[in-house]
């Protein structure tokens, strides 16, 4: 039975209660007479196995989702290793290319079957001065929400055009 079957079997189970209770059933499978306590016995009976399989599939659902985690973490792990390694080869793929550059003379050809080395122009801005003493329609503006700002505000009863508080229940996995 998987977790969310739990719900339906709970559901079924309310609804034979429901017969129960009501006087539909009378008899059991067997054929003999159903008294009240033989029906709080099964129905007891039954939402304990219910509820058993219900808790089962649950903690099995949160083991999957630390060993998720776990693996999510050791990827990161690896990513960052590998980002590491990715930066230290375009370092020196730079500082090679820089060390061409300072002893090769500019136009200098050279190629073979392995690699072609050749010069081209390009322009480039320099900028040496604060992003703020350029003129307005040389600059760009960023706007971002301020969370924190706004959360004491909200939290303040202060109006916040565009903005809410939500409270949420989080589960927690351990």
């Amino acid at each position: 039975m998987k977790l969310y079957e739990t719900y339906l079997a709970l559901e079924q189970l309310w609804e034979q209660v429901e017969d129960i209770l009501s006087g539909d059933v009378s008899e059991n499978h067997d054929g003999s007479p159903v008294t009240p306590d033989d029906a709080l016995d099964w129905i007891e009976q039954a939402l304990a196995r219910i509820e058993d399989e219900r808790d089962v599939k649950a903690l099995n659902i949160a083991c999957l989702v630390k060993n998720f985690r776990a693996e999510a973490e050791a990827l990161k792990q690896e990513k960052l290793r590998l980002q590491r390694r990715q930066q230290a080869a375009e370092k020196t793929a730079e500082r090679l290319t820089g060390y061409l550059e300072q002893f090769l003379e500019p136009g200098t050809r050279l190629k073979d079957a392995r690699a072609t080395i050749g010069w081209r122009k390009s322009e480039a801005v320099n900028c040496w001065s604060d992003p703020g003493l350029l003129p307005s329609e040389f600059q760009r503006v960023k706007v971002e929400p301020d969370i924190a700002a706004i959360k004491a505000a909200l939290k303040q009863d202060q109006e916040v055009p565009g903005a809410e508080l939500q409270l949420k229940n989080h589960i927690q996995i351990r």
